[in-house]
């Protein structure tokens, strides 16, 4: 019993780092009495010391053991060094950093104990699972209302620019194209050349208007044309007479009487022509020929239908030609 005791009385004096698993457990059993073993941490008893030993190696046993381990486990104080807020260096106490702040230009004699991260409170830093999912809602929330507002924004910005469609066409054509030539006075402008009409006579009535009535409108500044054509789908025209702009009716009436006077322009070229090739009269000659030729090509249909047929081809050509440009004007803005 004496002996028993004893070795109780050393085993409260160790602990579990200094010794191996195998020791501690030989310190830590007791007897209750003489023919008892007593484990104190698992309050465990056994009568057979074989027994006690199969307890002392299970994974119970082993825990616990190891569990008091970390408990008794002291952990080393951080340690606490004194930095310069200017040149950070380092130093072990307040009279190194003193002297340092003598000779430091920088510094601005002030000291900061610089503690150790391990310093902080492990619970400075844990954050709950409500404050995470509260958190979470907050986001929610504001995407939510972030959406409704872009929504919002969209539909204003959609409404301003249906607003703005037509007020900008009219800005365009009354501020802008303000100095644009009037209808009359663009096919005044059209100058028909022999070389024109020779060229209508190859390509053929339709091609060849077109061509003459294209080639006035290019040569024009954008500003200044009479015509603009806002919409090739719909065939929308607007065309400037007497000095206003106003939207041509469905037959574009205004349009194709210009299309009848270049005809009549190049066709009075007719005679320029003979004049310069007097043989033109003498059968099977390559003037007779060509005098044929020309004057099929120059001449419209004699038939009214037909005729209005290919002025509404002239008219499509047209418009494809004068469509205003929604990339650089300002109509696009609306």
């Amino acid at each position: 019993m004496n002996d028993l005791s004893s070795e109780e009385q050393n085993n409260d004096n160790d602990t579990a780092d200094d010794t191996s698993i195998e020791e501690t457990n030989e310190k830590h059993a007791k007897r209750k009495s003489n023919p008892s073993y007593y484990c104190k941490h698992c309050k465990f008893t056994s009568k057979n010391k074989t027994d006690f030993s199969r307890h002392e190696k299970t994974a119970k046993h082993i825990a616990q053991l190891h569990a008091i381990s970390a408990e008794t486990t002291i952990a080393p104080s951080p340690a606490t060094s004194y930095c310069c807020q200017q040149c950070n260096k380092e130093y072990k106490n307040r009279s190194g950093l003193w002297k340092h702040a003598q000779q430091c230009e920088a510094s601005a004699k002030s000291e900061t104990p610089m503690q150790n991260e391990s310093q902080v409170s492990p619970t400075n830093t844990m954050v709950s699972n409500e404050m995470i999912m509260c958190l979470i809602q907050q986001n929610k929330e504001l995407q939510t209302t972030l959406i409704e507002l872009a929504k919002e924004a969209r539909t204003v910005n959609n409404t301003s620019n249906t607003t703005n469609n037509q007020f900008n066409l009219n800005v365009f054509l009354n501020e802008e194209c303000k100095h644009a030539l009037n209808i009359q006075e663009f096919i005044d402008s059209i100058k028909v050349t022999l070389e024109d009409f020779m060229e209508t006579g190859r390509l053929g009535y339709m091609q060849g208007i077109t061509r003459i009535l294209v080639d006035a409108v290019h040569k024009l500044d954008v500003k200044l044309r009479p015509f603009h054509c806002t919409d090739i789908k719909r065939e929308t025209l607007y065309i400037k007479d007497k000095d206003t702009w106003e939207k041509a009716n469905a037959e574009k009436t205004k349009l194709r009487n210009a299309i009848t006077q270049v005809a009549r322009k190049n066709l009075s070229m007719l005679s320029v022509w003979q004049a310069q090739n007097p043989d033109f009269v003498k059968i099977n000659t390559p003037e007779c020929e060509e005098f044929i030729r020309l004057s099929l090509g120059v001449v419209g249909s004699q038939y009214l239908e037909e005729q209005y047929k290919t002025e509404d081809r002239i008219v499509k050509n047209i418009l494809r030609e004068i469509v205003i440009d929604k990339k650089v004007s300002h109509i696009d803005n609306a």
